[in-house]
């Protein structure tokens, strides 16, 4: 949320009846002599780099640093930041960070999309990315400690790429190049192919190329014959 506001004063639009002005607040012009926006500019700097880019590398640090913590007893240390690590399971404690790299690509994502002269639709099409990202990653490895929590994340979620994909739909024809819209679609296409093939490439190489997953197998008694079976193992593992 912090984030999000603090970029809001680097969104501008261009303006046919003069300078550039603000996304959020028409009435500023961008990079001018007006000091209301310089004034919004030097806010939103100080407060990225006095909370937000100190909160991330703290994060981070903490997150990379946990199991070190642990394991050398750094009790008030994993105290201070338990909140970082109780609601994820406990070996997926590093979502924490990603959750936190997701929110900052959102608020940073109109600042970039805007400075490299891009629409809404590209706009979308990356907001889109980043929550399809996000969802693959909650399919994948159920991050939340609760089942609950994953299944109302991804619900969520899916909204969310539901909503962009309303959104996109409905910006006006002329508002955007047809090369903004092609290439996430080339890119698409070919994911998808590429997913159909791999298993297909996968299932004919093992066919082909059976390996086999053991140099020997022993099958032993469980109390008759477990020491004669650990003795022609070290024989074995001796050659």
């Amino acid at each position: 949320f912090v984030c999000v506001n603090a970029a809001r004063p680097w969104i501008c639009d261009d303006n046919v009846k003069g300078p550039p002005s603000m996304r959020y607040f028409t009435g500023v012009s961008c990079f001018t002599d007006d000091a209301h926006h310089t004034g919004m500019l030097l806010i939103s700097g100080l407060t990225i780099c006095l909370f937000a880019a100190p909160l991330i590398a703290l994060t981070v640090d903490v997150t990379f640093n946990h199991g070190a913590n642990v394991l050398r007893g750094a009790a008030p240390m994993q105290t201070s930041w338990q909140f970082l690590f109780f609601v994820w399971t406990p070996t997926r404690y590093s979502f924490g960070v990603f959750l936190l790299l997701r929110q900052l690509a959102l608020a940073l994502l109109p600042i970039i999309v805007t400075a490299l002269g891009g629409s809404g639709v590209s706009l979308l099409l990356s907001i889109g990315a980043v929550f399809q990202a996000w969802l693959v990653a909650i399919l994948a490895y159920q991050p939340w400690r609760t089942a609950g929590a994953n299944a109302m994340d991804l619900c969520v979620t899916i909204s969310m790429v539901a909503l962009v994909s309303v959104g996109i739909a409905l910006v006006p024809r002329d508002e955007y190049h047809e090369s903004e819209v092609s290439w996430p679609v080339v890119v698409t296409a070919t994911v998808v192919c590429v997913a159909l093939v791999l298993p297909v490439v996968s299932m004919v190489q093992d066919r082909l190329f059976r390996r086999k997953r053991f140099a020997v197998f022993l099958c032993h008694h469980k109390g008759g014959g477990g020491i004669l079976a650990r003795w022609f193992k070290m024989l074995v593992s001796n050659r």
